[in-house]
């Protein structure tokens, strides 16, 4: 599985990686579903917190 991460706030073309994860379990538990995404949008605000615009959290 792949994953974008970032450990530092600023340009998110710059502070922005792309990893592998390990996979996740072949088959959901008793109770669970597993939805596979294949694509997902990137919300503005979630560039706020990578970028720690006014109104995105702060990291400390």
């Amino acid at each position: 599985m792949r994953a974008i991460a970032y450990d530092q706030h600023g340009e998110a073309g710059q502070v922005l990686r792309l990893s592998e994860q390990p996979a996740p379990p072949a088959a959901p538990a008793a109770g669970q579903v597993q939805v596979r995404v294949l694509s997902r949008p990137i919300h503005p605000g979630d560039l706020a917190g990578v970028e720690s615009l006014p109104g995105g959290l702060r990291q400390r």
